[in-house]
């Protein structure tokens, strides 16, 4: 629904990546909350992740699958819910004694949750790139390619198809992408552009 809300049709990519939001959020808090509070987790969760994917936009950093707009935000939306609504009378059920989040008027726990996403998000953030960083110092190991591939697509230039986008950008554009080509962001896929000059008599380059 968010992502009809953008671009006006229905999404299968969007209906699965709203699914692995609701289940990245309710993963902290699974054995912790009980049933309605689910619901509500898969919704912020679904509602959050699906604002998150503008970020990559935003920031200017390349999140293809939206990675961190679906794992990270979402995680952390669920290790943030979960101070607000975890039971102990739940706990209890797997014979666990814990005190609880907010509903159980234990109101430090917010406190331990928030402390708990910003350790992880640094640690994860921090290692990352120490690996990243030692990774581009070794011989033929690189994490990006030149910009042609780049604008072309991996999977297209590596294993000839195109495996995440809804149409094939060199039967979009009608030529092979030798020429200056982009993608916009707006919505989650981004949307292909090809700034190609006509040729001298006005016409549109040949098709190939």
């Amino acid at each position: 629904m968010q992502d009809y809300r953008l671009e006006k049709k229905w999404s299968a990519v969007g209906f699965c990546s709203g699914a692995i939001s609701g289940l990245v959020a309710i993963t902290p808090a699974s054995g912790f909350v009980g049933a309605p509070a689910a619901v509500l987790f898969g919704v912020m969760g679904g509602t959050v992740c699906n604002f998150a994917t503008q970020l990559k936009y935003i920031c200017g950093y390349d999140d293809a699958l939206d990675i961190f707009a679906a794992h990270g935000v979402g995680g952390i939306v669920g290790n943030l819910l979960t101070a607000l609504f975890a039971q102990s009378s739940v706990a209890a059920f797997d014979g666990l004694e814990i005190p609880g989040g907010w509903i159980d008027h234990h109101y430090i726990q917010l406190g331990y949750q928030l402390a708990d996403s910003v350790a992880g998000f640094a640690y994860a953030f921090g290692m990352t790139t120490i690996i990243l960083w030692i990774m581009h110092f070794i011989p033929y190991l690189r994490i990006r390619v030149d910009e042609e591939t780049e604008i072309l697509g991996i999977d297209d230039a590596e294993m000839g198809e195109f495996a995440y986008d809804y149409v094939g950008l060199e039967s979009e554009i009608g030529h092979s992408p030798k020429t200056e080509v982009g993608a916009t962001g707006g919505a989650r896929e981004p949307d292909h552009h090809a700034k190609h000059e006509a040729s001298s008599n006005g016409s549109e380059p040949e098709k190939q």
